[in-house]
């Protein structure tokens, strides 16, 4: 295995790390790309990216792992296009750059956290993407985790204080025009715009019609997602659901910090990816 820093993209301002086999892997094959969580650079949180493109590349197959502009060390962009926008031109130009280096045509996405947006983003309007490993993204409650919630939360605080804050925070949400208990968790870095659950059903049954797979994995650590059949019960119905597996690991925290959390993600990503990616 080798790794190969370099810059590329328009007025080569962005900068990736492939990461290859050794022998060099078969002209064409497949390969996994690798960006941005929120601010972090390249590396991953705790390293995450580096890991897993290691272990992968030992697999034989190539991995790319960039920052998205403005992040890590790729220059900030010089247009007024949003940041979502921009992120999904950029991992499309580090498409471009893996392809050129590799010969690859098809790619595994992996986002995570705010990168899950992207690389959704990203599927939807180029069809070189074959398949999603998504992290703690795309949360939609249902009635049961609603529940969990204010559940978790009497245990807490007791009863009279979770009453008591529940009546404000539903005061606060009438004052605003609405309640937030049918839509996704909006608080990521730099997601302005989130698809309600009929447009992202709409997407992912676009996705599926494609054949792609999506891969959700889901930690414990937030509040919002809190029982392993959650995403199924939102999409109960939909046909995306036949080429979606999901994933819960409740005793993870978002960034799995804990030695062992990050070794059984590292194994879970590692896995998912040498299923989509086989000869």
């Amino acid at each position: 295995m080798r790794e190969v820093t370099f810059c590329f993209g328009k007025g080569a301002q962005m900068v990736g790390t492939l990461c290859l086999p050794d022998p060099a892997p078969t002209p064409g094959r497949p390969g996994l790309v690798l960006f941005n969580a929120g601010v972090i650079g390249r590396i991953g949180p705790h390293r995450l990216n580096v890991h897993l493109a290691r272990r992968v590349a030992a697999s034989g197959i190539p991995v790319m792992r960039f920052d998205l502009r403005g992040v890590g060390d790729s220059n900030r962009p010089a247009g007024d296009a949003s940041f979502e926008s921009q992120a999904i031109a950029d991992v499309r130009e580090a498409m471009d750059a893996f392809a050129e280096q590799t010969g690859s045509s098809r790619f595994l996405l992996f986002g995570f956290c705010s990168g899950a947006y992207y690389s959704f983003g990203t599927a939807l309007v180029d069809t070189r993407v074959s398949g999603l490993i998504l992290y703690d993204a795309f949360r939609y409650p249902t009635a049961r985790a609603i529940w969990n919630k204010h559940m978790a939360s009497i245990r807490r605080q007791g009863l009279l204080r979770a009453v008591w804050r529940r009546l404000a925070r539903a005061v606060r949400e009438a004052v605003k025009g609405g309640s937030g208990d049918d839509e996704p968790v909006a608080n990521v870095a730099y997601i302005t715009q989130m698809p309600t659950r009929r447009e992202f059903a709409d997407q992912a049954n676009q996705l599926a019609s494609r054949g792609i797979r999506l891969h959700m994995i889901f930690s414990g650590g937030l509040e919002s997602y809190n029982y392993a059949e959650q995403f199924n019960d939102a999409f109960r119905g939909e046909a995306f659901l036949a080429r979606t597996d999901s994933r819960h690991f409740p005793d993870w925290d978002h960034v799995a910090t804990r030695l062992e959390h990050h070794r059984q993600l590292v194994d879970t990503l590692t896995a998912i990816v040498g299923r989509e990616l086989a000869d």
